[in-house]
C-alpha cells in the first residue's frame, strides 16, 4: 500500500463531509468529484513539486477550488441564458435614462481601466486588454 492510498482512505471521506456541509447535500455529487480530481492533480503535482507540509489542507482547498469554479461556471451560464432571453435589458427608448445611468457606466469604465493598470494580479502589473476595454 502507498502513502497516497493511506491518505486517500483516510481524508476523502472528511473531505467529501466538509464539502458537503459547505456546499449543500445537493451538491453530494459534486463534493465527491471534486475530491476525486484533487487526488489525481495531487499525484501530478506531488510528483513534480514534492509532498506539501501539510498534504490535506492542500487536498482540501485544491477540491473546494475546484467546487467553486464549477458552481461559478454553473451560475455564469444560467446568467447568460437570462440576459439571452431578456428582450429589454438595454432598452433605451427614453432619453432621460442616458443621465441617470451615466455614473454608473463611468464608474465601471473608471474600475475597469483601474483593474488594467494597476489590478490585483502579482503576475501582470499592467494588463493592457483592460486597459484598452476600459478606454475605449
Amino acid at each position: 500500500m502507498e502513502p497516497g492510498d493511506h491518505l486517500f482512505r483516510r481524508e476523502s471521506g472528511r473531505m467529501i463531509a466538509a464539502l458537503t456541509r459547505i456546499f449543500g447535500v445537493h451538491n453530494l455529487a459534486l463534493a465527491e468529484d471534486v475530491v476525486q480530481d484533487a487526488f489525481c492533480r495531487a499525484l501530478e503535482v506531488w510528483r513534480i513539486r514534492g509532498i506539501p507540509e501539510n498534504p490535506s489542507a492542500w487536498l482540501m482547498a485544491t477540491a473546494k477550488n475546484a467546487a467553486l469554479d464549477v458552481l461559478r461556471r454553473q451560475r455564469i451560464t444560467r446568467a447568460k441564458k437570462v440576459l439571452a432571453r431578456s428582450k429589454r435589458l438595454f432598452d433605451t427608448a427614453a432619453p432621460a435614462d442616458f443621465s441617470a445611468r451615466l455614473p454608473a457606466v463611468h464608474r465601471a469604465l473608471y474600475l475597469l481601466f483601474n483593474e488594467g493598470y494597476h489590478g490585483a494580479s502579482s503576475e501582470t502589473a499592467v494588463r493592457a486588454e483592460l486597459c484598452r476595454e476600459g478606454c475605449g
